[in-house]
């Protein structure tokens, strides 16, 4: 089987995590990038379609006993909470992400480079990837100006292996208490703009 080798300026999570450097998902950016989810979709699926059965059955042909009902309802029913919950918990982290870039002071962060997540399958020998291994990339940023920088990570921008080294300069909006929570700005003429508006200030 062919391999795909990884630039230089790549790294897989397992060998992140085996230099020390913990990989941590970036929840907030992650949730807002994708919406609710697939599972999201799925649950809301499942949910219509038992209650369509319900309502044929029980106002246009009766093909199905009273404890099939039952147990269609309680099975749209906990398919409807979860999908419920999906989606508060997207509702959370779109809220958490506008009151972060408002309210929370930023912190200037630089790329190093680029984590890649393999899932289903492993990496082969020496950075390579075998074709047809689902994977999805993260840019690696540090904080700028610091002796012992801690690392953020954001989703690359097509989700996929960008082409070349990420550049430019990106910012962190951090949760004070809790930071799990946290949202990178990596849009370049935005940060452009707040870097002259910092020197000019």
């Amino acid at each position: 089987m062919n391999n795909i080798n990884l630039p230089d300026y790549c790294i897989t999570v397992e060998e992140l995590e085996k230099t020390g450097i913990i990989f941590k998902k970036p929840v907030v950016d992650a949730s807002c990038k994708r919406g609710p989810g697939r599972s999201f979709y799925s649950f809301a699926s499942v949910a219509a379609v038992c209650f369509l059965i319900i309502y044929i059955t029980t106002c246009v042909v009766q093909f199905l006993s009273m404890k099939a009902v039952y147990m269609l309802a309680v099975l749209g029913i906990v398919c409807i909470c979860q999908a419920l919950y999906l989606l508060i918990c997207h509702l959370f982290c779109l809220g958490m992400r506008i009151y972060l870039r408002r309210r929370v002071y930023p912190v200037m962060l630089e790329p190093v480079g680029v984590a890649v997540e393999f899932r289903g399958s492993r990496a082969g020998t020496e950075g390579s990837v075998h074709h047809g291994t689902v994977y999805r990339s993260y840019v690696i940023y540090k904080e700028a100006g610091i002796r012992n920088p801690k690392c953020y990570y954001a989703s690359a921008p097509s989700g996929n292996i960008p082409e070349r080294k990420p550049g430019g300069t990106a910012f962190l909006f951090l949760h004070p208490r809790n930071r799990k929570f946290y949202t990178v700005d990596n849009d370049k003429e935005q940060n452009v703009m707040r870097v002259k508006n910092a020197v000019n200030a």
